[in-house]
């Protein structure tokens, strides 16, 4: 039986071997890539070792400044909907709902408007308009969309329903 020592030094005499013989293929080869490239009249761009004649590489030049796409310290995704009374905690409705909310069989109670509705009204507050102020947007909200839907479907069948009535 073969000792670990043995086996080390077997894999030595073969790896050093194999170095020998990689070393003369390597000589042959670059021979014959040499009389090849002289046969042919071959450059380096021919063999793509310049920039000419190959595409530009894509992405960032190194050392140019990056942009990043992530949203700014503070910045957030969107008005909160939804407030935890007791911790004061909020949540825009989006994403996956936070622990205080998941249990309620309604989240009615947890909206801000509501909250805001059975709080004692607060003093306006006044406003100075600027030149770049954005106005708040007014309009109709997705509620009001599904209701007048609703309404002009009802409104649309009525008159189908009475033909069938009469």
């Amino acid at each position: 039986m073969e000792t670990y020592q043995a086996v080390l030094a077997k894999i030595s005499k073969l790896q050093e071997k194999a170095d020998q013989l990689r070393r003369a293929e390597i000589k042959d080869v670059v021979q014959r890539i040499r009389e090849a490239i002289q046969h042919y009249a071959l450059t380096a761009a021919d063999l793509g070792f310049t920039d000419a004649g190959t595409p530009k590489k894509r992405g960032r030049k190194p050392g140019a400044p990056t942009t990043s796409k992530a949203p700014k310290a503070g910045a957030s995704k969107g008005a909160p909907k939804y407030r935890d009374p007791q911790t004061g905690k909020t949540w825009t409705g989006r994403g996956k709902p936070p622990n205080w909310i998941v249990g309620a069989a309604s989240r009615d109670a947890f909206l801000i408007d509501a909250i805001a509705a059975a709080a004692p009204p607060a003093a306006p507050k006044a406003r100075r308009a600027s030149a770049g102020a954005k106005l708040p947007k007014t309009g109709r909200t997705a509620g009001s969309r599904k209701a007048r839907k609703g309404s002009a479907a009802n409104a649309a069948s009525a008159p189908a329903a009475e033909g069938a009535a009469s």
